[in-house]
């Protein structure tokens, strides 16, 4: 059985049309072509809007809207130099520090220690560890760290 339908504008909308109904209002109030009195009753009407000629008359006054561009994030050049400058660089700390009578063990040690101080930096306190909070309540439902 085949349904023919003559004007699409009184089919029913979903809450998908809706939203993006109501960011195309909020783009037009942003551009200045809605005061804030106008908006708001554009938008309540969006919100009660059932069928497409309900939506289409609320932008009949207003330009068609180019779509909108989602935000791109700028791509790494290059990922791999900064790995490769560390390297270089504690190459060019031991052969200072071996033409200055340093022992090279250290200048690998001080590279750990300033790159395993940078990741720490991240953690939370409260993220376990040493020493063990006593006011967090274990999944059984006791609370650690002696009598309640």
């Amino acid at each position: 059985m085949e349904v023919v339908m003559a004007n699409s504008g009184y089919l029913r909308i979903g809450d998908a049309e809706r939203d993006q109904a109501i960011e195309l209002l909020g783009r037009h109030f942003a551009d200045g072509r809605l005061t804030q009195e106008e908006y708001e009753e554009r938008l309540s009407a969006a919100l009660r809007a059932r069928t497409r000629a309900d939506l289409t008359a609320l932008f009949s006054d207003l330009p068609q809207l180019p779509p909108a561009v989602p935000a791109v994030r700028p791509r790494r050049i290059m990922p791999w130099l900064i790995p490769v400058a560390c390297c270089l660089l504690l190459a060019l700390a031991l052969l200072v520090a071996v033409d200055h009578g340093i022992a090279p063990f250290l200048v690998v040690l001080g590279a750990f220690v300033v790159i395993g101080g940078g990741r720490r930096r991240g953690r939370r306190a409260s993220s376990g560890g040493w020493p063990p909070r006593h006011d967090v309540e274990s999944p059984g439902g006791w609370r650690r760290g002696g009598a309640s």
